[in-house]
């Protein structure tokens, strides 16, 4: 095998296993959660983001679909359905990231941390944005626990300030609250393709 295309061939095979590994509420390997929210109020609920979305079918795996609900207690919040990635629906805002054009799809998630076997409150990002008649969902906190684990940005300078410990089978990125806008920018901006997902509205 051509030892260039082995990460990214790694990267293709690690998603095609998400539904797999993802369907009893664990992460892929690589993932980062982190323990700070994104800085900043959560937007107003958009409307265009609210249903049922399908993605592409991909062999004998189901197709991938997330689902997006008003809160019913909360006027900024979402019912998030991904049962492909989480095993429950999880609370989640959406936050801007104006340096990058783009919106933070966070996510609140519970791991368990290895040492004392407590389950730690953390966050799961994803990058969300409405292309015409799709939704476009990039792997944010995949991108961001290949960035803490490898300490570095591909072939690019080292990543600062992304210190990780172990919440089985994820790491856990020790970051502040204003540093992690910084570095999800960073992960929103070398985000491969093939970690960046299509649905489309289900009718």
């Amino acid at each position: 095998m051509d030892r260039a295309m082995f990460p990214k061939s790694w990267a293709l095979l690690l998603l095609l296993l998400v539904p797999f590994l993802l369907g009893k509420g664990e992460f892929p390997m690589g993932t980062a959660v982190t323990l700070f929210s994104l800085p900043g109020a959560a937007q107003e609920v958009d409307p265009r983001l609210l249903g049922r979305w399908r993605g592409a079918p991909n062999g004998k795996w189901a197709p991938p679909t997330l689902e997006l609900r008003r809160s019913p207690t909360l006027l900024d919040r979402y019912d998030v359905e991904m049962p492909w990635y989480f095993g429950r629906p999880v609370e989640g805002r959406v936050v801007r990231l104006n340096s990058v054009d783009m919106d933070v799809l966070e996510c609140s998630v519970r791991v368990r941390s290895e040492d004392t076997g407590l389950l730690v409150a953390a966050r799961h990002h994803f990058g969300i944005r409405i292309e015409g008649e799709r939704l476009m969902l990039s792997l944010l906190s995949v991108q961001l626990g290949h960035m803490a684990l490898s300490g570095t940005l591909g072939r690019g300078p080292p990543v600062r300030g992304l210190d990780t410990t172990l919440a089985s089978p994820v790491a856990v990125v020790v970051t502040t609250e204003f540093a992690l806008a910084d570095q999800l920018v960073l992960a929103a901006k070398r985000v491969p393709s093939y970690w960046v997902m299509s649905f489309e509205r289900e009718p």
